[in-house]
């Protein structure tokens, strides 16, 4: 058994390597932090933002931007999969390395890799904003108000919190375009998807507790009657458990047809 989960583990570094490897060779994940970049100039001109924090909270309040991000986002690393398998890359892949090392592989990178397009893409608007733009910082946040304390230490560690759990949230719905893509393996239909199934998810999470709720994080509201550190422990396990299930979903799809198609 220990030898069995050592292979695993070699067997899944070596495919994360390739698959990282692959993601940043290709000129989408770039056009992709650019695309975030510029959303959120767009939004800054129209909303008339003055300063990175005010920026942030306008960024992770507006749903019709997360959709859209979702959909940047997500770009590169759904289309790498409808790619494996429309070009019979996939069945090679899996000969190589086993059916569940590569399908763990593509989660992993598709979550890190749209959570880090997300991620930069933003602070690069932020500290654009903190350097150059608007240096003479506004901010909506009191102090009665969670993450109020992390702001008192730093305005960037606060912005950073916050864009952190927020792109934890987007970078779901690339595992979403994953699941939709291993049911129909179209470019079109799994790039799109992350939309539908966003607006699906936020309404079905709002009918659970306010703890559960995905667009309670992405907003920075309070999950927990806890701390900041309590509340951003707890979002991040919330976020861990939704990722869990849709990773699940995508592999007993995904697997069964890569089954299908070998036998």
């Amino acid at each position: 058994m220990n030898q069995r989960f050592i292979n695993y583990i070699k067997n899944l570094k070596g495919m994360l390597h390739q698959e990282f490897l692959r993601i940043f060779a290709s000129w989408r994940i770039y056009v992709c932090v650019a695309g975030i970049t510029l959303i959120c100039f767009f939004v800054k001109w129209d909303s008339s933002i003055r300063g990175a924090i005010w920026g942030m909270e306008e960024i992770t309040s507006l749903s019709n931007i997360s959709y859209l991000m979702s959909i940047v986002a997500a770009f590169p690393t759904i289309c790498s999969f409808c790619d494996d398998w429309l070009g019979h890359y996939t069945f090679s892949a899996v000969s190589r390395s086993g059916k569940n090392t590569y399908l763990h592989a593509k989660i992993l990178v598709s979550y890190i890799t749209s959570f880090l397009i997300t991620f930069m893409g933003i602070m690069i608007y932020e500290f654009a904003e903190f350097l150059w733009i608007n240096p003479n910082q506004e901010t909506t946040v009191f102090n009665n108000q969670l993450y109020y304390d992390i702001l008192q230490i730093s305005s960037v560690l606060f912005v950073m919190v916050r864009i952190i759990l927020y792109s934890t949230v987007i970078a779901l719905q690339s595992l979403v375009g994953l699941m939709i893509s291993a049911i129909l393996p179209n470019r079109f239909v799994a790039v799109m998807s992350p939309v539908v199934m966003f607006i699906c998810f936020m309404e079905i999470t709002d009918i659970f507790p306010k703890s559960f709720s995905i667009h309670k994080i992405m907003s920075g509201g309070k999950v927990l009657e806890a701390g900041s550190a309590g509340n951003i422990i707890f979002s991040l396990c919330v976020i861990l458990f939704y990722a869990v299930i849709i990773a699940s979903i995508f592999c007993k799809i995904a697997g069964g047809r890569i089954k299908n198609e070998i036998v």
